[in-house]
């Protein structure tokens, strides 16, 4: 997940594999569903600083690499 800042680009918030269901970081708490092949992030205890866009990227390795 990140978080896109309009002075410095995208800025890393939380970064998992996908053997991975939850992760989190600070106030910032991803899951991933590969079922469904989604995925959502939550943040607690929100400030007016969260405001912004933030963004999911993904990508898969080619078939044989691991």
């Amino acid at each position: 997940w990140y978080k896109w800042d309009t002075g410095r680009g995208p800025v890393s918030l939380i970064i998992m594999s996908s053997s991975e269901r939850r992760r989190s970081n600070g106030r910032y708490t991803a899951t991933l569903d590969t079922a469904n092949k989604g995925s959502s992030l939550h943040i607690t205890a929100t400030q007016t600083t969260d405001v912004g866009t933030y963004f999911c990227a993904g990508h898969s390795a080619p078939q044989g690499l691991k």
